[in-house]
């Protein structure tokens, strides 16, 4: 089943991901976070859009509500148990992907979601250079500091 097709994934993933970052920074700029969990959770936070508006099959509606369940009884225990963890970046990213996708359904009434416009195409080619470089950048520091 294809929803959402591979340029609005790349979009969805690294735009969640770069907007959790600024809500880090916002929320406890004293926190420095890398990663890409921020994203993950962007595109469960896509997935939730995508569940409350009715785009999901039942079958698979009613497996990710035990999974959504799961993933936030694992992000509780690990706020509370493990140290490390940003769970501010987790809960941007997942307030991110929701609001991303909300705004692609809203842009998209004909229920055509799963088909990107080149315009996304192209911010997907960027963002996916962008974070790369970022990355590459952050190694680079690390590794010489």
């Amino acid at each position: 089943l294809r929803v959402v097709d591979f340029s609005r994934y790349l979009c969805l993933l690294f735009l969640s991901t770069l907007i959790a970052s600024i809500y880090v920074l916002i929320v406890t700029p004293e926190v420095q976070v890398i990663g890409a969990s921020a994203g993950v959770f962007g595109l469960f936070g896509a997935h939730c859009a995508l569940k409350f508006n009715r785009y999901l099959p039942a079958s698979i509606s009613a497996y990710s509500n035990r999974f959504i369940v799961v993933l936030i009884l694992i992000e509780f225990v690990g706020e509370v148990f493990a140290s490390g963890i940003s769970s501010a970046s987790h809960l941007g990213g997942g307030l991110a992907g929701y609001a991303l996708m909300r705004v692609i359904l809203y842009f998209n009434p004909s229920n055509r979601i799963y088909e990107s416009t080149p315009v996304e195409k192209g911010l997907a080619i960027f963002l996916t250079f962008a974070y790369a470089a970022g990355l590459l950048r952050f190694l680079w520091l690390a590794a010489h500091a």
